[in-house]
């Protein structure tokens, strides 16, 4: 279940069996509202769960990423920007103008999963341990905006599971506080 608003954490917590955090906000945002769904959680005696989801593209280089989902990306980002989907306080925000400054490189940091297998591995890792996830859910192709070719997403997706989700194989996810 997900909700952005207090209202909304509440159901996620009462209601749901883990909360999904929104694909288009920007890490302080996702920070926070997590940190409100495990709040109400814990009022509640339950165990919290939290799926982060996420757009992602890899390719070898991170220039190779962009260029690739950029022609996705972008588009889809400048409609969200425009028709105002972006919470009010994320911090990307304050920074643009206008449509010109509503760049993919601008609005992928701290949001997407895009880049170099290197650079994943690094986005993920920070992701988690910012915010704990217990799952990732990645989207490689934006249904509604179309997308890369279906043989492009595949060699996303291969190359994604041998050389990002490999190396993460056996990386305990920390909550900030935590050690073991």
């Amino acid at each position: 279940m997900t909700g952005w608003s207090p209202a909304g954490i509440r159901r996620a917590a009462r209601y749901g069996d883990r909360w999904f955090a929104d694909p288009l906000q920007h890490l302080a945002i996702v920070k926070r509202l997590v940190e409100a769904y495990r709040a109400e959680v814990a009022k509640l005696g339950s165990v919290p769960r939290v799926a982060l989801f996420r757009d992602a593209w890899v390719a070898p280089t991170r220039e190779q990423a962009f260029r690739e989902y950029g022609e996705v990306m972008l588009p889809a980002t400048r409609y969200y920007w425009k028709n105002g989907a972006y919470n009010a306080s994320d911090p990307v925000l304050s920074t643009i103008k206008d449509e010109s400054d509503v760049t993919l490189e601008r609005m992928a940091e701290d949001r997407l999963i895009i880049g170099s297998p290197a650079d994943c591995v690094a986005q993920v890792q920070c992701w988690n341990r910012e915010v704990g996830a217990d799952y990732f859910v990645l989207r490689f192709r934006q249904a509604h905006a179309g997308g890369p070719p279906h043989a492009a997403v595949c060699r996303a997706i291969e190359l994604f599971g041998a050389e990002v989700i490999r190396p993460l194989a056996g990386t305990p996810t920390l909550r900030k506080g935590e050690t073991r």
